[in-house]
């Protein structure tokens, strides 16, 4: 893979991707989906993982680990031991983190792909070590990575990747160049907007406390992922109870 930038795609993935994508958006049982992905009285993460604290700008933390495994993936306990306590893997986890971008993923340029690169790698390396249950944790590593910087790494779910027909390229740097088209796409802005606003306003009059993210990429995949996966519009049974 060259490091020189964002590997190229062949146009028909995103523009498959970017259809796909506005038929998740605009469903109209999408932010009722979210409504319950982001309630915090669910076992779904969406309230917690960019949430949880402390969330050091300079290091992998357990409290990252933590939220981490709670998007449905398992850390190994020797990489537990790395990222918190092996002071060279964490002397090197600083260099890499304080040379990603100040930026998000749809301002990112071509030079930014070698440090995301080298971040997400490096994650992906520490948490595959010889002996460990997935010798190819790409999606843990892709989730650890977005803990730390939701505003420029995409989570990239199995389930996602599938939605979007991402599945076949098995390149990481291709699955972000397609991100960054969705992100930068001036429809797909607009439907987000209009999404954040039906979750914000259907949040207002239920009786879910709903916390959403910040970040327009975490709600772009928090979006993605619900309707990929199905998760169901009703409100959360626990509302439901006491009623």
């Amino acid at each position: 893979m060259s490091r020189k930038g964002f590997p190229e795609v062949e146009q028909q993935y995103i523009d498959h991707a970017r259809e796909q994508t506005l038929t998740a958006l605009t469903s109209p049982e999408t932010p009722q989906r979210l409504r319950r992905y982001y309630c915090v009285d669910t076992d779904y993460a969406g309230a917690s993982f960019t949430r949880i604290t402390p969330n050091p700008s300079d290091a992998i933390s357990a409290s990252d680990l933590l939220a981490t495994s709670m998007l449905s993936v398992s850390i190994p306990a020797h990489s537990v031991r790395l990222f918190v306590e092996d002071k060279g893997t964490r002397k090197t986890v600083r260099r890499l983190l304080e040379a990603l971008p100040d930026r998000r993923l749809e301002d990112a340029k071509g030079k930014h792909f070698a440090p995301m690169s080298d971040f997400y790698e490096f994650v992906k390396a520490n948490l595959g070590q010889a002996g460990a249950a997935d010798p190819n944790p790409w999606v843990t590593a892709s989730k650890l990575t977005a803990r730390k910087r939701p505003d420029l790494f995409p989570v990239r779910d199995a389930a996602v990747c599938d939605f979007l027909g991402l599945a076949d390229l098995r390149d990481f740097g291709k699955d972000w160049r397609v991100f960054r088209e969705l992100m930068r796409d001036e429809q797909v802005d607009d439907v987000l907007d209009d999404l954040r606003d039906d979750l914000k306003d259907l949040a207002s009059s239920s009786p879910c406390r709903v916390k959403s993210d910040k970040e327009r990429l975490r709600v772009l995949d928090a979006a993605l992922w619900v309707h990929a996966t199905d998760v169901d519009p009703a409100p959360c049974d626990e509302h439901e109870a006491r009623d």
